[in-house]
């Protein structure tokens, strides 16, 4: 789906890698993080996921289980 590549290491975790990003998709129950390292390639999987799903997108992640900082 989307062009992501299901973890090996953990059922909820999926990857997507190009020769200039990567984004890792986290999902859990109806709960989805997303983080990487293109800002308009995130932009592009919430739109296409909206698509799919009805998305509340919550914004930054500010805490996970701890502060994040970046």
């Amino acid at each position: 789906m989307l062009g992501f590549n299901k973890s090996k290491c953990d059922p909820s975790l999926f990857i997507f890698s190009s020769s200039t990003a990567i984004v890792f998709m986290l999902v859990y129950v109806d709960d989805i993080i997303l983080i990487g390292n293109s800002p308009s390639l995130l932009q592009k999987f919430i739109t296409q996921l909206n698509e799919i799903f009805s998305l509340k997108d919550l914004g930054t992640l500010d805490y996970f289980p701890r502060q994040v900082h970046y």
